[in-house]
């Protein structure tokens, strides 16, 4: 049985699946090796890697290959996650204990065991302590991942931050910290904040991969399996991924599944972009809601500003941002360095982290069917302060939920992004069957024969079927975002469900996706089965249609039951 390669989830923590990162890794080994064993402050977004970087650290073997040999290097990592109690005390006994266990040099031990066992030990003894190991000719590197549980505990205070800086500075104790921010702007007071601690760090940011690292780690995972991605899918990875490591590896996994299932290329982008859908939508939901008013105001200028079709505005540079938004030269550099936008230095320009992220934004943006607000809202909100072209932002608020208001009309004082981003959805379903009627056919990949049969009996006692296969103009299949935008639009707008039931169906993320989203709306709901099994118990609210016995009856009152639906 071929085992799938790619993981997500959890941190690399072997060498050989570590990809990328080498002038991260010549920096921070060039300081840690100066005569004054300098300290690094990584920042990165959440899944950017900086765990898994921390790791491959942590590997003595990578560590003696990178010039850290153990007799001269003892590395320590420990992760501060989830550890919103802990005081320095706690702080500094577990670090000693590590230390116990992992110092190569075997006449330290008792110093350490004696320090453990002292009922309170201050600067000083820890000071004698590290001077000892300086003197034995080892320098001692604690890798501290979330470190922000440290900097923004109030346990610690600017007296422990000022002690860890003396033994970091004179007394051979480099650190290594790991952080979703800057170290400065993690702190919980301000007085923290002044505190010469952090001046003794150099930031290294961790971005996404670049392309050829992306391709690279999925060449290397690829090796030893029977299983190969084509130039296309491979665009399909770096377009649902935008290089970040996390979301990389988790197109790649599902593209592997699907691969394994020997899926039609049809079926095999929409087994992976609903499979991906379903994980990364809560990752982006997080990025977003960790974002400013003033960065998401940025994120939705440059969808914005993608979308103009005025050539001389065409150009999603720094100047024309800050055109929509005065604080894009602040803003811009910050969501660099999250990730969360891309920067083409050649051109210098700048565009989303992936398409798939554009998607969520314009989703999330956008009210759903019922929740629009009323023109009557819409006139007082406008009436309570100045909003400029008031009829323009008339025009364009009722789509959308009410919180973003203020942002989305700041934006179009400049430019009138909301029909922008409306032309696109209207562009990418160009061609399709009118669906306000249809009825959505939800099935497994398992199913496709029973489902074939069941649309065209259907179609024949007047029933207007939606179904990926038959209503995706060839166009947008080839086109991942129109083929993903075309699925929403039918989820949001089908009169009602069908649901083919099966023990394939059971087991489908994407079944069950598609029924969550759909049942959201309020919306008539199908189940039909196809092939005996267990009706799961959500489902059971509705009237059941089973199929497996007397079809050519049934099928004649279930179309029935579904025009009805329909009108």
């Amino acid at each position: 049985m071929t085992t799938n390669p790619f993981t997500y989830g959890n941190p690399i923590r072997t060498a050989d699946r570590f990809v990328g990162r080498t002038e991260e890794l010549r920096q921070i080994v060039n300081r840690l090796r100066s005569s004054a064993h300098e300290s690094t402050s990584i920042v990165g977004e959440r899944r950017i890697g900086k765990t898994s970087l921390l790791k491959h650290l942590d590997n003595k073997a990578v560590a003696e290959k990178l010039g850290l040999s153990a007799d001269e290097f003892c590395i320590i990592y420990m992760d501060f996650q989830g550890l919103t109690d802990i005081t320095p005390e706690r702080f500094w006994q577990r670090i000693l204990q590590k230390m116990e266990r992992a110092i190569c040099n075997p006449e330290i031990v008792p110093e350490i065991k004696a320090l453990r066992t002292q009922q309170a030990f201050d600067l000083f003894d820890l000071e004698d302590l590290f001077a000892s190991i300086a003197d034995s000719g080892l320098t001692l590197v604690l890798l501290l991942d979330e470190f922000e549980y440290v900097t923004q505990n109030t346990n610690f205070g600017s007296d422990f931050f000022g002690g860890l800086r003396t033994l970091a500075i004179h007394h051979n104790l480099p650190l290594i910290t790991a952080t979703r921010r800057e170290l400065v702007d993690l702190c919980h007071s301000n007085e923290l904040k002044g505190s010469p601690f952090f001046n003794i760090f150099a930031n290294i940011v961790l971005r996404p991969f670049s392309r050829n690292e992306v391709k690279e780690l999925l060449n290397g995972y690829l090796q030893g399996t029977d299983i190969s991605f084509t130039d296309q899918e491979t665009e399909l990875v770096l377009s649902l991924g935008g290089g970040y490591p996390f979301f990389s590896q988790m197109a790649a996994y599902y593209l592997f599944e699907a691969k394994l299932n020997k899926l039609s290329e049809d079926l095999l982008i929409r087994d992976v972009c609903h499979q991906f859908d379903a994980q990364s939508d809560p990752h982006y939901e997080y990025m977003w809601n960790h974002s400013s008013d003033s960065e998401q105001t940025i994120l939705l200028s440059l969808i914005s500003l993608q979308k103009q079709t005025n050539p001389d505005k065409n150009s999603v540079t720094l100047e024309n941002l800050a055109a929509i938004h005065s604080r894009a030269h602040l803003e811009i550099p910050e969501l660099v360095k999250r990730g969360l936008i891309l920067e083409n230095k050649a051109e210098g320009s700048y565009h989303l982290l992936s398409s798939s992220f554009e998607r969520w934004i314009t989703r999330e943006i956008f009210a759903t069917p019922g929740e629009e607000e009323s023109r009557s809202v819409v006139d007082a909100w406008i009436s309570i302060g100045s909003q400029g072209d008031s009829e323009s932002i008339r025009m364009v608020l009722p789509m959308f939920k009410k919180k973003y208001w203020p942002m989305l009309s700041s934006i179009t004082k400049t430019i009138s992004p909301m029909g922008m981003i409306l032309s696109r959805h209207e562009n990418e379903l160009a061609g399709q069957t009118e669906i306000t009627s249809s009825v959505f056919i939800c099935y497994s990949r398992k199913e496709i024969e029973f489902a074939d049969r069941l649309v065209n009996d259907l179609k024949r006692n007047g029933v207007q079927t939606w179904r990926d296969v038959d209503n995706i103009p060839g166009q947008l299949k080839a086109n991942l975002q129109g083929w993903r935008a075309a699925v929403e639009e039918a989820l949001m707008t089908c009169s009602a469900m069908l649901i083919v039931l099966s023990p394939g169906a059971l087991e489908s993320n994407e079944v069950q996706a598609e029924w969550n989203h759909f049942a959201s709306r309020k919306r008539p709901i199908y189940p039909v089965v196809a092939h005996e099994c267990a009706v799961p118990f959500y489902l059971k609210i509705y009237q059941i249609w089973d199929l497996t016995s007397n079809y050519d009856q049934k099928i004649i009152q279930l179309s029935e039951a579904l025009r009805d639906a329909s009108t």
